[in-house]
């Protein structure tokens, strides 16, 4: 990534050099309004609702898949090298008529400072005056200071300042006002570290005659440029007014070794994620979620937490005065063999009144090995039941799954099954053979 050529998100869709664009849209938007590009990182896959049936599929989060918060994302326009560099380009009708033309200037460094969009009239013979006009200014340093479009009466101008090392700090958005003239829309400014990563934006408004401050947002990274902190603030035309604020600590250790290859794992993983929400004035907390993963990459717990203010405790039971919809606290725990099998996977949920915790559900799994390193597995689900009291009344076991492995802990066939309430025979069953899933696709 060149960080001298760093640009905001808003606005960017612009000058791509004409080496080989052909376009008869508009080569920059016409939104002049600028929005915040620090946001909180989205977990995807994160269980929000554990049933009675996931004391499997909870352990199933092992590998978190984070979408890092949005940096002032790299501008690199291509430069015209040479014969490349194309001065127009025509575009015709099935028919072989002309539609359209694109008419390209450019400055002595090969970037582009004008371009023209016009269509062919077939009445006077003629390409009509150009509907779409883009023009853009570059420094020396080759950083694009300002940019315009007007297309079909309307019209946006973005400008851009730097910092020293080539960073945007500054871009203010205009319109094309009712006289003609350029009327200021949106604003954002924006700090970063010392390793290029945003810190500190702040946007704003303009209310015909002044800056208004519309969202500051905040935010940290660690070495490995993963984000550590997300706050956010908006403004209620006297302060600024806590929005949403989040805490994120990371797992610096291998991946899971049975998930090696696996697409969509990351090497980078969430153990611990706080929320929080602005009242009376300040931050509270009100959740956080782990995953506790062993040296070797594996993931051996998980946990969702809520805060109950009546009781003072992280056992869930508080709405948060409406603000959530769903505040059971849950934990789970996966045990392995001394050949890094597992064997069982348990899943709790905390009671708010006693704030004790209440097994939920059990997935003991048995294996059997061969001589020749190839093994076989017995799955079973079983949850547990309760009266309104917390007090146990039973188990119910209503499935198994039966699995097979080769040697290369490749999984070669598996089979499922729906099991009677009182485990006796399963009333039907279906077996799968597979052939082709790499090393490590599943996690049993």
């Amino acid at each position: 990534m060149d960080l001298r050529n760093l640009l905001f998100a808003a606005g960017t869709c612009v000058c791509m050099g004409a080496t080989a664009q052909v376009t008869n849209g508009s080569a920059l938007s016409m939104d002049a309004k600028l929005g915040p590009l620090l946001h909180k990182v989205e977990v995807n896959g994160l269980m929000k609702n554990p049933s009675k049936s996931t004391a499997r599929d909870s352990a199933a989060l092992g590998a978190v898949a984070v979408r890092p918060a949005a940096k002032a994302q790299a501008y690199a326009p291509r430069e015209a090298v040479g014969k490349e560099r194309l001065d127009s380009i025509v575009q015709t009708n099935p028919d072989g008529s002309k539609s359209s033309l694109q008419y390209f200037v450019y400055n002595e460094a090969g970037k582009e400072t004008h371009r023209e969009i016009s269509y062919w009239n077939a009445s006077t013979n003629a390409w009509d005056d150009p509907t779409e006009v883009y023009d853009y200014e570059w420094n020396d340093a080759g950083l694009l200071v300002n940019q315009q479009g007007l297309a079909y009466g309307s019209g946006v101008r973005y400008e851009y300042k730097y910092n020293d090392q080539g960073l945007g700090i500054e871009q203010v958005n205009y319109q094309l006002g009712a006289d003609g003239g350029w009327e200021p829309v949106s604003k954002g400014e924006y700090v970063y570290d010392d390793q290029a990563n945003i810190i500190e934006e702040t946007t704003y408004t303009w209310d015909g005659a002044q800056w208004v401050p519309s969202v500051h947002n905040l935010a940290s990274w660690d070495a490995k440029n993963r984000q550590t902190n997300y706050t956010g603030y908006t403004w209620d035309g006297a302060q600024w007014v806590g929005s949403e604020r989040y805490d994120y600590v990371w797992f610096d250790g291998p991946i899971d070794p049975d998930m090696e290859g696996v697409e969509g794992i990351e090497t980078d993983r969430m153990t611990y994620k706080g929320n929080y929400t602005w009242i009376d004035g300040q931050w509270r907390q009100y959740y956080f979620f782990t995953n506790e993963i062993r040296e070797d990459g594996r993931l051996i717990g998980q946990s969702e937490h809520y805060y109950d203010r009546r009781s003072g405790k992280w056992c869930g039971g508080d709405d948060w005065d409406g603000f959530l919809g769903f505040y059971k606290t849950w934990k789970s725990r996966k045990t392995y063999n001394d050949r890094n099998h597992e064997v069982l996977s348990e899943t709790w949920y905390c009671m708010p009144d006693s704030a004790g915790w209440q097994l939920n559900g059990a997935s003991p799994t048995t294996w059997e090995y061969d001589g020749d390193g190839n093994r076989t597995g017995l799955f079973k689900l079983i949850t547990y039941n309760y009266d309104a009291e917390g007090n146990l009344l039973g188990e119910s076991f209503t499935q198994q799954t039966h699995y097979g492995y080769n040697a290369a802990n490749k999984k070669t066939w598996v089979k499922e099954q729906l099991v009677a309430e009182d485990g006796r025979r399963p009333p039907s069953s279906r077996r799968s053979t597979l052939t082709t899933m790499p090393a490590g696709c599943l996690s049993r």
